[in-house]
């Protein structure tokens, strides 16, 4: 592989540009979950001059290239025939993917394509769970103090008992998915 080749790659294609491409939103800090370890947080980041990144979870870290080479497992190569071909550079290669090596780069994005929306999926879900619950724990506080009884000797109202007896379980559930 020339090095003129990796320098072009290096020089026109930022990380932001490679986060788009392959299906990345960064959050407005710029960080995404990184696809080489399992996490929920952000803790991928580019560097300023957006060719180069750092993930602060697993250690990982280089430039353009190498996000492509460890996203896809590839060798270098290969993963700079995948950005040729995917940024339309129209570097002279010289040389085109085999159908066997197209056929695995092809079944890698929708390995990842579908890792991805199984993980979106999963982060909707626990979003929605996590309203739920604030939303029972609202209606049953405003329960609470709507429905207290004004003096001692008052029969307490139904809806004032049940939010007695079910608010300490949604603080429990709100501790546990904050």
């Amino acid at each position: 592989m020339r090095r003129e080749y990796i320098d072009t790659i290096t020089d026109q294609i930022r990380m932001e540009d490679i986060f788009g491409k392959y299906g990345y939103k960064p959050n407005k800090a710029g960080f995404i979950c990184c696809p080489l370890h399992g996490e929920r947080t952000p803790s991928l980041k580019p560097y300023q001059d957006g060719k180069k990144w750092k993930c602060f979870g697993c250690g990982e870290g280089g430039s353009v290239i190498d996000f492509v080479i460890k996203l896809y497992n590839l060798g270098l190569q290969e993963a700079i025939t995948k950005i040729n071909y995917d940024f339309a550079l129209g570097l002279p290669l010289g040389q085109r993917l085999s159908v066997r090596q197209q056929q695995k780069i092809r079944q890698k994005e929708r390995e990842r394509k579908k890792r991805q929306e199984a993980e979106r999926m999963a982060a909707e879900e626990k979003e929605r769970h996590y309203w739920k619950v604030w939303d029972e724990w609202i209606r049953l506080d405003q329960n609470r103090i709507k429905y207290a009884p004004k003096t001692e000797d008052e029969e307490w109202h139904p809806l004032y008992a049940e939010a007695l007896m079910k608010l300490p379980y949604q603080n429990y559930l709100i501790d546990c998915l904050e």
